[in-house]
């Protein structure tokens, strides 16, 4: 993929991440639907000018659920459960100390 469309893709994030031209917070909406059209636009040009066999590749581990987002979420899920295990655990060890000094 061409330099310059990773640099364009950079620049558009830049711009939707800090506005140099913001939309007054009167008009909260227009301000967001802004930032959400240009991050769109900015993705479906980034996507259009990559190769096809690259976005092939994506969109099957997008179908497959193999995708590095998919792998980063079954990632998080198994750490989140893990983690309220653990504070599940420790809750009921409070309670049961609890019963003993009352």
């Amino acid at each position: 993929m061409p330099q310059r469309n990773k640099i364009a893709l950079a620049a558009a994030m830049a711009l939707i991440l800090n506005p140099v031209v913001d939309v007054p917070l009167r008009l909260p909406v227009f301000g967001e639907m802004d930032a959400v059209a240009l991050t769109v636009l900015a993705i479906r040009l980034f996507v259009e000018k990559a190769p096809k066999d690259v976005v092939a590749e994506h969109q099957e581990r997008i179908a497959l659920g193999t995708s590095v987002f998919d792998q980063d979420l079954r990632r998080s899920r198994e750490g989140l459960r893990g983690r309220l295990n653990e504070l599940r655990e420790r809750g009921l060890a409070v309670a049961r100390s609890r019963r003993r000094t009352a």
